[in-house]
């Protein structure tokens, strides 16, 4: 990332949210294009999940990385969120009559 702006703090929060959202969005559609009949409550779970396990992987992937930290979980929360944001953006643009 350029160094020559101004310092937004927590912005990573921000970054962590938007690829997470856009990432579970896909991984929804997937989930529903594999099997048409999820349930909503079933499809955000399943979402939330993946989204929780690849956050938390990319956690641990930072602890080795040099430069990086890892084990944040406000960056593990941010990814959370995004997963459901990105789970009900992808319910919610389903095709009607998909998912109930």
């Amino acid at each position: 990332m350029p160094s020559g702006g101004p310092k937004i703090p927590h912005f990573d929060k921000v970054q962590h949210l938007g690829y997470f959202t856009l990432g579970s969005f896909f991984f929804c559609r997937l989930l529903l294009l594999a099997r048409p009949g999820w349930q909503r409550g079933s499809l955000l779970l399943a979402v939330l999940w993946f989204a929780l396990l690849v956050g938390a992987g990319d956690e641990f992937h930072q602890t080795f990385t040099p430069g990086r930290s890892g084990n944040d979980a406000g960056d593990l929360l941010a990814d959370a969120f995004g997963g459901l944001v990105g789970g009900w953006l992808g319910w919610r643009f389903s095709r009607p009559g998909q998912v109930s």
